[in-house]
């Protein structure tokens, strides 16, 4: 058992940034292993939790309790709409608060989550445990139509839209070879400086550096000596801060009907 949100040295939910306790990138990601799992739509709506609990009294035998919780910046028409959600809490809860804290934790993760991801690594130097934090950092490639163009015998490029002169990362078609290359290509007052690029097509490359925080959920070790590592999103404020440990904590953001 390892507690869902981040803790401090009194053992309490903690608003703090978090700490990170080790960071994953293309130098320890396995290649190609990096999937990113998305939380379908319908699983990321918005609901009500009825939560039970069990009441003791002394003297006497116990009886159950239950409260519905919604988020409070519902609008009235939608709240009819909402599907519920029943959890019994009642074998091991005899915590009002607790329960109401758990329901928070339920209608928050359930809004602020929205993927999870899972790689895999080396064994070496491994340092974390299901519960852990992680940074994954990693850079991604997108394309845009308007970056394509066209390289005329004479060296002009013919685009939809002006490049600046630079340097810059391109994919390279050679019409003549039927070869695609992944190279830098230089330009200067609308033409290109190599002449080997004249009569060509190509597309500039804009590189995006992609980072978030996850909290591991599962480790298992693969029969080629490999760890597979699972993890879920954890949603931070710009501080680092975690949101839903900031939703737990904020009572005014929900409404309860007991």
């Amino acid at each position: 058992m390892m507690p869902a949100l981040p803790y401090d040295g009194n053992y309490k939910i903690s608003t703090r940034p978090i700490n990170a306790e080790q960071i994953f990138t293309s130098g320890n990601i396995i290649e190609d292993s990096l999937q990113v799992q998305y939380i379908e739509a319908s699983q990321r709506t918005d609901f009500r939790a009825l939560v039970t609990w069990r009441v003791t009294v002394s003297n006497d035998l116990p009886t159950q309790a239950s409260a519905l919780v919604d988020w409070a910046d519902l609008a009235a028409q939608n709240r009819g709409s909402l599907t519920q959600q029943t959890f019994d809490l009642s074998d091991f809860c005899t915590n009002e608060a607790q329960a109401l804290k758990t329901a928070r934790f339920l209608l928050s993760i359930r809004r602020r989550v929205n993927h999870t991801i899972s790689f895999k690594t080396v064994p070496d130097a491994l340092q974390i445990q299901p519960g852990s934090y992680i940074r994954v950092i990693t850079s991604s490639t997108s394309y845009s139509a308007a970056n394509n163009g066209a390289v005329t015998d004479a060296g002009e490029l013919v685009t939809v839209s002006t490049i600046q002169n630079g340097t810059y990362d391109a994919l390279v078609y050679y019409p003549t070879t039927s070869e695609l290359k992944e190279q830098k290509i230089t330009i200067s007052n609308n033409r290109v400086t190599a002449s080997s690029l004249r009569g060509t097509l190509f597309t500039l490359l804009s590189s995006q550096v992609n980072q978030g925080l996850y909290q591991v959920e599962q480790l298992t070790l693969d029969e080629d000596g490999l760890v597979n590592i699972a993890a879920v999103e954890v949603p931070v404020d710009s501080s680092g801060a975690s949101i839903v440990a900031k939703d737990v904590l904020t009572e005014s953001n929900f409404r309860v009907l007991e």
